[in-house]
């Protein structure tokens, strides 16, 4: 059995929430506005004990981690003039989070600090955009985008312009580019390390885009939309003269790495649309792509990331039914079938010395999972009033049970093995729009 696994008795705690705010108003007939506010938090609470030579339950590990975001925003609608429709808007967010990881050295209590840390980042955003129809069947939209972080102190000011052109009333075509930025976690942000927070200082992560696509109404119901597209990522946190990069990054309470920004990234794809929009009651989207995602990491490498899963095909099949004048009940299906992500090979032998996995780092994401399939069904119910109406949602999460892969050492076998986990999540929730 695991060497792990049978010998802790584990407790995890999960809170997730959300309340939010959406105002708009018509200011005479050429302005729309439209604001938001939002809170949005989520908390672990995770304990471990774990078993001792003498059988006796120790604690091993604990860990408590919260994370807020505070959201405020609001967007400006303006019909300039015949053929030029006018856009702004700023958002406002506060980013926090409280981190306290504590663990027994060599399983041997008392816990010890591993990671702990408070925080948090103000980030501030602003844009505007114009689209004109310099001719019947072409529209040009351009535009800026703004980002400021407060912590850092990054600025980033981004071009945006997109072009479509409606060749027939059946055909059309388009084509787009923008620069556009991220914020990092704050965990990584403000990491300690050596007593020291090195990567305070990172700016933001950037990225060119560039999208070129066609499109045709087959019928009166249907369409189908072909897209190609390209990301160059630059100035991606990659640990220095290490494969490791950013971009593979998935959550880690304990990272303690200092980053540098000299990384890069790329992907590139096509997709294809199939769409049945809403029409008699029923709706329906399919989706599939080939794709292929690499990363450069500090050592100057480029290797597949984690996530080049090569293809991924969503379907969404939907049917609304009236309930008399404010009733209206929805049901639909959601599948995908994705292709395996990437994970560094096993080494056998040292996992086998160390009776724990051991990953063979000097050749990331070479190997592949299994590929997967996932079904989640919806029902919801809308009820109409005067002045408000209420929204009832009730989903079935990975209706297929489908299994998260992972990999563990076996004592008995005294080899890794594979170990899989996954079950069916209900989810219901409510809504007020006013």
């Amino acid at each position: 059995t695991s060497a792990y696994w049978d010998r802790t008795r584990a407790d995890l705690n999960l809170g997730i929430g959300a309340v939010g705010l959406t105002h708009a108003v018509t200011l005479g007939r050429k302005t729309y506005v439209r604001s938001t506010a939002a809170v949005t938090g989520q908390r672990t609470d995770w304990t471990e004990d774990r078993l001792d030579d003498d059988l006796h339950l120790r604690p091993d590990l604990a860990l408590r981690s919260t994370d807020v975001r505070l959201h405020l925003g609001t967007t400006v609608d303006h019909k300039l003039r015949p053929g030029t429709l006018g856009q702004a808007g700023a958002s406002v967010q506060r980013l926090g989070y409280d981190l306290d990881l504590r663990a027994a050295p060599d399983h041997t209590p008392p816990l010890v600090p591993v990671a702990d840390g408070e925080g948090s980042a103000l980030l501030v955003e602003a844009f505007g955009q114009s689209r004109v129809t310099p001719a019947p069947g072409l529209d040009v939209t351009a535009g800026i985008h703004a980002t400021h972080v407060a912590l850092t102190g990054a600025t980033a000011v981004e071009p945006r312009v997109g072009v479509t052109w409606a060749a027939t009333e059946r055909q059309a075509f388009g084509a787009g580019y923008g620069l556009h930025s991220q914020l990092e976690p704050l965990p990584v942000l403000l990491a300690r390390v050596d007593g020291g927070q090195p990567n305070r200082d990172l700016g933001l992560t950037r990225a060119h885009h560039i999208v070129v696509g066609a499109s045709r109404r087959l019928t009166e119901a249907v369409r189908v939309r072909v897209e190609g597209y390209l990301q160059r990522l630059f100035d991606v946190p990659v640990v220095a003269d290490s494969a490791f990069s950013l971009l593979d990054w998935r959550q880690d309470v304990a990272f303690a790495e200092a980053l540098v920004p000299d990384g890069a990234g790329e992907n590139v794809g096509v997709e294809l649309t199939v769409e049945r929009p809403l029409r008699g009651g029923s709706y329906a989207l399919v989706t599939g792509s080939l794709f292929r995602s690499r990363a450069r990491g500090g050592d100057g490498v480029w290797r597949p990331t984690r996530y080049d899963q090569r293809y991924a095909v969503n379907a969404l099949l939907g049917r609304d039914v009236r309930l008399g004048a404010r009733h209206r009940l929805g049901l639909n299906v959601r599948l995908a079938a994705l292709g395996g992500e990437r994970r560094s090979p096993v080494d056998a032998a040292a996992s086998a010395a160390a009776q724990e996995v051991v990953y063979d780092e000097s050749r990331p994401f070479s190997e592949r999972g299994p590929a997967v399939w996932l079904m989640d069904l919806t029902a919801t119910l809308r009820i109409d009033g005067q002045r408000v109406s209420q929204l009832w949602s009730l989903q079935l999460k990975n209706a297929l049970a489908a299994k998260d892969l992972a990999l563990d050492y076996d004592l008995q076998r005294e080899a890794v093995v594979e170990v899989t986990e996954g079950y069916p999540l209900p989810v219901l929730s409510y809504q007020l729009e006013f």
